[in-house]
C-alpha cells in the first residue's frame, strides 16, 4: 500500500505542483490529488510512473512505519529573514523531513546509540520566561561559564542530529522538526554567515526546548532564549557597558556571535536606549555590515551526521550504498551530508 504522505512529501521535495506531476506522467490533476489523498491506490505502473518522476525509490513510497506518517505530532519551526514563498517553504519542510528519515534510518542501522532527548525536563516558558528557560538549559546541557565553543556538538550530544546543506535561498536561516518518539532534527542553511548561523541554531533549540506547542509570540521567546543562551546577561553585560561600535569586533570574535546580535543584546539588557539602537543599527548599515560583516566565522561543522554515514558505508562501502539503505535517492542523500562526505568509496 503506497505511503500517501511521502507521495506528497516527494511532490514538495522536487518543487513541483500537482498539475505539473500530472502532465509529467500523464495522469489527471485530480488523480495525483486522490493519491495524495489517500483516496486511490496507485497500481503498480502508476507506482513506477510516480517513482520514475519524483525520483523517490518504490520502497520508500510503499514504506507505511510511522516515521513517514508525516504531520500528526510534529513540531516545525523556521527561522527566517523575510517573507518566504509557500513553495519554497513546502521545499524546505519537505528537505527537513527527508533529514528525520535519514536520520532515523542511520541511527538504527548504523549503530549509532544517540541520547535521548526526552530524558530533559524543562520548565515552560511561560511559568519562567524564556532567558530562565536558557538557563536552566545550559545548566542541563553542562556548559561551562562563557562562551560556548561548539552549539553543535552540544546539541549532538544531547540527541539532536545536526544537518547543515543549501536550503536554494537566504531568506531561510534554519529549520527544526521534532516527533516524539524520534530525535529531534535541525537543519541549517549552509549558506548563512557562522555568526548567524550560531544564532539560529540557539534559536531552532529554543523552539525545541520551550514550543511543543507552538505560540503566537515564539519566535520572539526564540530569540530571547537564544540571547541568553549564547551571551549570558550576568556574564555580557559588564562587557558590553560602556557601549561602544569599535568594541563590537573584539566581542564579536570572543562570543561568536553576530555585531548585530551584540547591538540586540545592548538594547534588551536596557544598555542602551532605543534611540541609541537606532543609531547604531544606521551605522551598522552604512558600513555595509548587513551585507558581510568584518571578522565573518566559518559555520560549525555537524558531526554525528558524519559518524552515522561512516559507520554504516564501512570501509568500503559508497555513498549510494547507505542511500540504499536509507531507502532515498543518492542525489537527495548527496546533498543533505557534508561535502566532504561526498567522495566515499
Amino acid at each position: 500500500m503506497v505511503n500517501f504522505r511521502v507521495l506528497q512529501l516527494a511532490r514538495d521535495l522536487r518543487g513541483i505542483s500537482q498539475t505539473e506531476l500530472a502532465s509529467r506522467t500523464g495522469f489527471r490533476q485530480t488523480t495525483i490529488s486522490r493519491f495524495e489523498n489517500g483516496q486511490l491506490e496507485p497500481d503498480a505502473q502508476a507506482l513506477g510512473l510516480l517513482s520514475k518522476e519524483l525520483r523517490i525509490p518504490e520502497v520508500l513510497l510503499l514504506d507505511g512505519h510511522e516515521r513517514y506518517l508525516g504531520s500528526a505530532g510534529e513540531i516545525h519551526h523556521y527561522r527566517k529573514r523575510a517573507f518566504t514563498p509557500r513553495g519554497l517553504e513546502k521545499q524546505i519542510r519537505a528537505k527537513l523531513n527527508l533529514c528525520r528519515i535519514v536520520a532515523a534510518r542511520l541511527s538504527e542501522d548504523s549503530g549509532e546509540e544517540l541520547a535521548e532527548w526526552g530524558r530533559l525536563e524543562f520548565p515552560s516558558q511561560e511559568a519562567e520566561g524564556p532567558a530562565a528557560v536558557a538557563r536552566i538549559t545550559r545548566r542541563a546541557f553542562r556548559i561551562q561559564e562563557g562562551p560556548i565553543p561548539d552549539l553543535v556538538r552540544i546539541m549532538e550530544d544531547a540527541g539532536c542530529v545536526v544537518f547543515s546543506f543549501a536550503f536554494g535561498a537566504p531568506v531561510v536561516d534554519a529549520c527544526a522538526q521534532w516527533r516524539p518518539g524520534s530525535p529531534p532534527v535541525v537543519a541549517l542553511n549552509s549558506t548563512a554567515p557562522g555568526c548567524r548561523s550560531r544564532f539560529s541554531l540557539a534559536h531552532e533549540l529554543g523552539h525545541l526546548v520551550m514550543h511543543r506547542i507552538p505560540t503566537e509570540d515564539d519566535e520572539r521567546e526564540a530569540d530571547q532564549f537564544a540571547a541568553e543562551l549564547l551571551m549570558p546577561a550576568e556574564e555580557i553585560a559588564s562587557e558590553l557597558y560602556p557601549f561602544s561600535f569599535y568594541r563590537l569586533r573584539e566581542l564579536k570574535e570572543k562570543w561568536m556571535v553576530s555585531i548585530k546580535s551584540l547591538i540586540f543584546r545592548a538594547r534588551t539588557l536596557e544598555l542602551i536606549t532605543e534611540r541609541e539602537a537606532r543609531s547604531f543599527y544606521i551605522e551598522y548599515n552604512r558600513r555595509k555590515f548587513h551585507l558581510e560583516e568584518p571578522g565573518e566565522m566559518v559555520q560549525e561543522r555537524p558531526v554525528l551526521i558524519n559518524q552515522m554515514v561512516r559507520r554504516l558505508a564501512g570501509p568500503d562501502g559508497s555513498l549510494e550504498d547507505v542511500a540504499t539503505t536509507c531507502r532515498i535517492d543518492a542525489d537527495d542523500l548527496k546533498d543533505l551530508v557534508p561535502t566532504y562526505l561526498r567522495a566515499l568509496p
